[in-house]
């Protein structure tokens, strides 16, 4: 056997039979594995085009004889990083050289690795070792040494931009350490290296260090600088140990210790400035309720009751003024708990609570007790503290249902007014509750003013009140008292004249 002098020779030579070449072709789909260019070739390298691209079965042919090379491109971002598979024929067995190539700094060529390799007779190939992976190589030169063969394609094993497929480029992890050859354990893109909670993967995307938990080493976690809208890569102004973002007087160190947000000035949502809490109020900052008593710091506080105190008058179920609603039902219904009436509507909170109105809206209320809400009332332009807004003795609300003006005190509309025409002024009609558009109520055939004159009930069709009623049982019916002009009652005193 020969003795190779360059390097130690590592090698695993796989025998495959010929028509098996279609193996090599199952490669993962990506950056492409093959060469994909010629750089150079002696005038002696018959079809080099012929050794890039993926296994085809069609042959560059390499002379023997000092010289005789053939550079191959494995693709600028595509540079293998670790071993080569060589697909080749030879008649007979023969040594060649391969030698690994990247690019130096001045634009030439730097020489990664050499091996002497020994192909065996037939269509074959071979594993040829990388032992300087994962530094990356642009080229592989091929050169005879002992006799001429074919080759038919060159695949890097791994390659550039990632070579283990991890999600991870190559160069990020040779930056940080990290084995790109590797796509699991510490290496992987799961793996918290630096224990900060961040995986390798979202150190990459945010751009931090996978081995070191505080990348601007502000003090503050890169972890807890992106949860809080901060930059973990700059320690600066509002970004670093002492920015102040949210203007709330803590910084962002004393933030991280209180567990406060350094972008709210409020983490809590009660209503309060964080460093208040801390410093003045002594409450938690990232509690809404520090005592526990189901109400919020906040409104604790605007409301002068004491926020660490959930006893008595301070807890939730005290009732300080004395309304029936606990201060938990009247934050939940954002009542004044120092106001029997919050809204000043002239209806208690409670009894607007009970009556599904709203003890917060003025316009739900019913200042006057006349039945009209007082937001009805303003909408018809009455006055929502007096019943009587004219002044003519008939109630708004009773007016309003007898589609008559409730602010006009004068003509039809007013108390000596007789739409109707039946003799019986609005004044009677209310005090009798008939109609002051008809002039027979209850539709009994018995005039409004008849009924009212002789003491009967004009809205009222049944009983001694009807026309068949007899309430001085004399056995004649009201109709018949009326129509023979008789008195159907006894001892009546009525506000309008008995008619004959």
């Amino acid at each position: 056997m020969r003795l190779l002098t360059h390097f130690s020779i590592l090698f695993l030579i796989l025998n495959i039979g010929t028509g098996c070449l279609s193996d090599f072709q199952s490669k993962p789909e990506g950056p492409n594995p093959y060469a994909n260019g010629v750089a150079n070739a002696t005038s002696k390298i018959i079809d080099p085009q012929h050794a890039i691209g993926a296994p085809d079965e069609e042959y560059a042919e390499i002379g023997k004889g000092d010289g005789q090379y053939l550079l191959l491109d494995m693709g600028e971002g595509e540079e293998g990083t670790g071993n080569l598979d060589l697909i080749y024929q030879v008649a007979q067995g023969t040594w060649i050289a391969l030698e690994f190539l990247g690019e130096a700094e001045n634009g030439g060529l730097l020489s990664l690795e050499q091996k002497d390799v020994l192909l065996q007779t037939g269509i074959k190939s071979i594993l040829v070792i990388y032992d300087a992976s994962p530094i990356p190589y642009r080229y592989v030169r091929l050169s005879a040494v002992d006799g001429k063969y074919k080759i038919d394609a060159v695949i890097a094993e791994t390659h550039l931009p990632d070579s283990d497929w991890d999600g991870l480029p190559d160069s990020w992890e040779r930056k940080y350490g990290l084995n790109p050859l590797l796509g699991t354990g510490l290496d992987g893109p799961n793996s918290d290296r630096d224990g900060d909670l961040l995986s390798n993967k979202e150190e990459y995307e945010n751009d931090t260090d996978p081995t070191n938990a505080d990348t601007d080493g502000d003090g503050c976690p890169d972890k807890w600088e992106l949860d809080n809208n901060l930059n973990p890569l700059n320690n600066e102004g509002d970004d670093g140990r002492s920015g102040d973002p949210d203007g709330d007087g803590l910084n962002n160190w004393d933030e991280r210790m209180h567990g406060t947000k350094p972008d709210k000035k409020d983490s809590d949502g009660d209503g309060l400035n964080d460093n208040e809490e801390l410093a003045v109020l002594r409450t938690d900052p990232t509690k809404k309720d520090s005592d526990g008593d189901g109400l919020p710091d906040g409104w604790e506080v605007k409301y002068r009751f004491n926020p660490n105190n959930a006893e008595g008058e301070n807890g939730g179920s005290g009732d300080a003024d004395r309304d029936g609603l606990s201060n938990q039902e009247e934050f939940k219904h954002k009542t004044d708990p120092y106001n029997r009436d919050t809204d000043a509507d002239g209806t208690d909170d409670k009894q607007e609570i009970e009556n599904e109105t709203d003890p917060t809206n003025w316009n739900d209320g019913d200042l006057d007790s006349d039945g009209l809400t007082n937001g009805k009332e303003i909408e018809i332009r009455t006055n929502p503290r007096n019943q009587d807004t004219d002044g003519d003795g008939l109630p708004d609300k009773w007016e309003l249902i007898n589609e008559l003006q409730p602010f006009l005190p004068q003509g039809q509309d007013g108390a000596d007014g007789d739409p109707d025409q039946d003799m019986v002024p609005n004044s009677l009609e209310y005090k009798y509750q008939s109609n002051p558009h008809d002039s027979d109520t209850d539709h009994d055939n018995l005039p409004d003013y008849w009924e009212i004159s002789h003491c009967l009930s004009p809205d009222d069709p049944t009983g001694e009140n009807g026309p068949e009623g007899d309430p001085d049982q004399d056995g004649i019916s009201n109709f018949m008292e009326m129509g023979t002009n008789q008195f159907p009652t006894i001892g009546c005193i009525s506000l309008l004249p008995q008619s004959q």
